[in-house]
């Protein structure tokens, strides 16, 4: 495939023992973070790096995949895919917010991943921005809907 998409961050993964030191950080760095944020991190289906790993970070918008207008989110993993670009495992929301503080005011993006299931049942992927400040989580069902400038963090493949 033509990958036209370069790195925009590498970060690391595999840098807590645990998911309650993940979650710890998080809340001692005195992030907003919204109230499912702790509890999807301490879940037994969200796993975290035993080793540390470099992963390269690509950030798209759906416009850059092609998308004029709202698009479903399962098509614009699967334009992704088509450019060599692979989802993120779900330790990179928490990893990207600790790792990024430096983050510009108004830079949101939403970091594709496979949707995490937060209380009530309700399909997420985290939401990172508000100048390093915020760590969120957003609707992550395959059907939901996406604006065209919309930004997403997708892994790049080797």
């Amino acid at each position: 495939m033509n990958n036209t998409f370069r790195v925009w961050k590498s970060i690391m993964l595999g840098t807590h023992k645990s998911q309650d030191s993940l979650k710890n950080d998080l809340e001692k760095k005195l992030f907003l973070m919204d109230n499912w944020v702790p509890i999807i991190i301490t879940k037994p289906e969200f796993t975290i790096e035993r080793e540390k790993r470099k992963v390269n970070l690509v950030n798209v918008s759906a416009t850059d995949l092609g998308f004029t207008e709202y698009t479903p989110l399962r098509d614009i993993y699967n334009q992704a895919f088509k450019f060599d670009l692979s989802l993120c495992p779900v330790e990179v929301g928490p990893q990207l917010r600790l790792q990024y503080r430096n983050q510009p005011e108004g830079e949101w993006f939403c970091v594709a991943s496979e949707p995490i299931i937060a209380p009530g049942g309700y399909e997420c992927i985290f939401y990172v921005g508000g100048g390093g400040k915020c760590f969120y989580m957003l609707c992550g069902n395959y059907d939901n809907k996406w604006k065209p400038d919309d930004h997403f963090l997708f892994i790049l493949r080797k």
